[in-house]
């Protein structure tokens, strides 16, 4: 048999199994899914509403706006979920100071500023965000930090009251979903910590997300992934829970 004997049957073949799932999903049971959460054993899209950054390679640090920082069309506020692969190293050890893994702002920090910051005084320098995502470089510990405010129009910080330590000699998946009342953050697909608030995060508008500040803080992030809906956690598990890198 010739080679384009081989490809037309070895297509019809295709052909005729396509035809008989389908007879399938629509007679007896779901075949096909077109998101995560929907029934189905074969998952063939779901991922239409998701924008990719810091693709090519791991984001550097950076201080000011330029054509680097990815440009974000999610909601200011609330309701989206972002995904990032993050490497941490030795380096982050020698630091008492928060390091930030990824945060949004209309212009970056520089490394002095974020050297000068505390876990209590986000705010102070980080004006124009409503989260923070940062790793305490000393016990290598990642919380996320939301910039709220009350009834008075105070500004008030509320951080996940547990630190996440994942194996930092690997690179790993960190995948944080952002509503109204909470967030919660995944570490390759698993939940490991939920910030519950009664308050209202801080109104921001014309932000990017903006990388590690510090060049020599022994944290890298790449392969960003932006959605503009909050994933639940099948879709998480589905799209969410290994590096990309």
């Amino acid at each position: 048999m010739s080679v384009f004997g081989a490809l037309y049957y070895g297509s019809l073949l295709i052909l005729v199994i396509f035809l008989i799932l389908l007879v399938v999903h629509f007679t007896v049971f779901p075949i096909f899914a077109l998101t995560a959460d929907e029934p189905g054993i074969i998952v063939i899209s779901g991922t239409a509403d998701r924008e990719m950054a810091f693709t090519k390679q791991d984001a550097t640090p950076m201080t000011a706006r330029n054509k680097n920082i990815p440009r974000t069309a999610l909601p200011d506020i609330c309701n989206y979920t972002i995904g990032i692969d993050v490497t941490m190293n030795q380096n982050i050890v020698k630091y008492d100071y928060p390091i930030p893994i990824l945060y949004r702002a209309t212009a970056g920090l520089s490394t002095l500023d974020a050297k000068t910051v505390t876990p209590a005084a986000f705010s102070g320098k980080y004006g124009s965000t409503n989260i923070i995502i940062w790793a305490n470089g000393i016990q290598k510990d990642i919380f996320v930090t939301l910039i709220t405010t009350d009834a008075n129009n105070a500004t008030v910080e509320k951080t996940t009251p547990k630190g996440i330590t994942p194996d930092f000699t690997k690179t790993f998946r960190l995948a944080v979903v952002v509503a109204d009342s909470f967030v919660e953050v995944y570490v390759n697909g698993s939940l490991k910590a939920t910030l519950n608030t009664s308050l209202s995060l801080k109104q921001i508008q014309h932000t990017d997300f903006y990388p590690p500040v510090v060049d020599d803080g022994g944290i890298t992030v790449g392969n960003m992934s932006m959605w503009p809906r909050i994933l639940t956690s099948k879709e998480i598990r589905t799209y969410e829970s290994t590096p990309m890198s």
